[in-house]
């Protein structure tokens, strides 16, 4: 199939307190090209590289790190952190040697500097109590070489949440003194504020910083409406591209795409979700007002959830994930599914199949596909009709709005 332009937009606006000017969001890419925007994120994660590949086999290409230079020269102070997804197999093999781990570490920091970029974030999630110690030895060993650098770099860490059916592969306060942040992945989708209270009250009797802290959530993409036939009709060569695309998109794209494929399965119709927080029901609000550090958002495109990574869903199923996308209120439009937006334009939320782009150079990214676009240098047409682009005004006139936007390519 012939996509001439594939693209997405998300314009969020977090309301977060007078009090505060900036909170931390972190935006899990999962496609980088000439053209992704870093909106208002204030920390990107690459998309994952694995402990167990060799780095030099995810080089950038030179597309990709001038598309991380032009984020850089538009935002001085935007953080671009490289994903490692560290398996408990791998750590368990290096730690076995001492100058294993150092070399490994070595090769970390010679790729980064190399990349420009300004550290690492660590994804920890299939390790067992019986890890925490070399999962902490770790890290702090990665810190230590970090903080020598001239430019010390962040290090951060992805894990996930401790329940109260397991123990917890890492020591909340241990962990929270080596990396600058931590993000927090569900272990199970959540349906109500209780998760978000609980969570900080575990944390807080671990004696750590909520401000350190983040929760990670979905966010899920709407592909545009002239080709949302294809969704339940998908043409062969749609069907064709998607598959295997599994094996390309974003680690934690599958973890949490993988839970609301069980959640919806079983019938479970509501979860946490990114929506938009121009709603009085998003849990964004009630995130920040429990003091944590901010969000992270992982990104997935409905159309590689309903055809790779939740196949075969009744028409009811698929009703339910497309209510929690994020789309916009253009022209006075309701919220697909979902309520509407009282208050705040989200933009175009045109959705061509975006992973195609990068199909047609013939190369594969190895999980790097991002989500969201810059909407207000394309003039395109929906279904024949033109549509005009709507500057993002927030109408909470009493406290600090930071704009949320991961954009993405075109």
């Amino acid at each position: 199939m012939h996509i001439s332009r594939a693209f997405a937009f998300l314009c969020l606006v977090v309301s977060v307190g007078a009090q505060r000017t900036q909170s931390r969001l972190s935006c899990y890419l999962d496609v980088l090209t000439p053209h992704t925007r870093e909106g208002s994120c204030t920390h990107i994660i690459l998309p994952s590289v694995s402990s167990d590949d060799e780095l030099y086999l995810q080089s950038l290409t030179e597309n990709e790190y001038d598309a991380i230079q032009r984020m850089k020269e538009r935002n001085s102070a935007l953080k671009i952190l490289l994903g490692l997804e560290i398996k408990s197999s791998r750590l368990k093999l290096m730690s076995a040697n001492e100058a294993s781990v150092g070399s490994f570490i070595q090769t970390l920091l010679t790729y980064l500097k190399e990349k420009r970029l300004d550290g690492l974030d660590v994804i920890w999630l299939d390790g067992t109590p019986s890890d925490t110690e070399l999962f902490t030895d770790f890290l702090k060993s990665i810190k230590g070489v970090f903080e020598e650098e001239m430019r010390p770099l962040l290090l951060s860490a992805s894990v996930k949440e401790p329940t109260d059916k397991t123990v917890a592969s890492y020591d909340e306060q241990i962990l929270s003194q080596y990396v600058d942040f931590i993000s927090i992945l569900p272990a199970q989708l959540q349906t109500d504020g209780q998760y978000i209270s609980k969570t900080a009250q575990h944390w807080q009797d671990k004696q750590v910083d909520l401000q350190k802290l983040g929760l990670v959530m979905p966010g899920f993409l709407q592909r545009s409406r002239h080709r949302h036939h294809h969704r339940n009709h998908p043409k062969h060569d749609d069907t064709t591209a998607e598959e295997g695309k599994k094996d390309h998109v974003h680690l934690l794209n599958l973890y949490l795409g993988d839970q609301v494929c069980q959640a919806v399965k079983s019938g479970q119709l509501q979860f946490i979700t990114l929506t938009s927080v121009s709603d009085e029901q998003s849990p964004i609000k009630e995130v920040l007002q429990q003091g944590f550090g901010g969000i992270g958002v992982v990104l997935i495109d409905l159309d590689v959830f309903g055809n790779s990574m939740c196949p075969n869903m009744t028409q009811k199923e698929r009703a339910t994930v497309e209510s929690k996308a994020i789309m916009h209120s253009h022209h006075g439009h309701r919220r697909h599914g979902h309520g509407d937006h009282r208050h705040h334009h989200t933009g175009h939320h045109t959705r061509h199949h975006t992973r195609h782009h990068d199909r047609h150079h013939g190369r594969h990214h190895h999980g790097r596909h991002h989500h969201g676009h810059r909407p207000h240098h394309h003039g395109h047409r929906h279904h024949g009709r033109h549509h005009h682009h709507h500057h993002h005004h927030s109408t909470t006139t009493q406290s600090s709005v930071t704009q949320v936007t991961p954009k993405g390519m075109e």
